[in-house]
């Protein structure tokens, strides 16, 4: 592992919900100088992905909503497929 993607590692460790341009900027005031696509390969070979969702995930756990899913799921259990249409966030399906 290279000194730059220590230091990546390190800055996402202490601040999880840091944008890249946020690390790039971080890492200049520990005076290194490194480009934003080397940052974002640094990211991918860390197998880190760009948008942490660890906050979503703590929410997602709660007993609160796993009770809202189930209760959704023996709802739609009862709508015939052949009524529902799926939405995406980018598009209909």
């Amino acid at each position: 592992m290279s000194d730059y993607s220590t230091n990546i590692l390190e800055i996402i460790q202490n601040d999880p919900l840091v944008i890249q341009s946020g690390v790039k900027n971080k890492l200049e005031d520990l005076n290194i100088s490194i480009s934003q696509p080397t940052i974002s390969r640094s990211l991918k070979k860390l197998q880190i992905t760009r948008k942490r969702t660890k906050k979503i995930y703590q929410q997602v756990t709660k007993p609160r909503i796993i009770n809202e899913r189930k209760a959704n799921e023996i709802k739609y259990r009862k709508i015939q497929i052949s009524r529902m249409m799926f939405v995406r966030s980018f598009g209909f399906h």
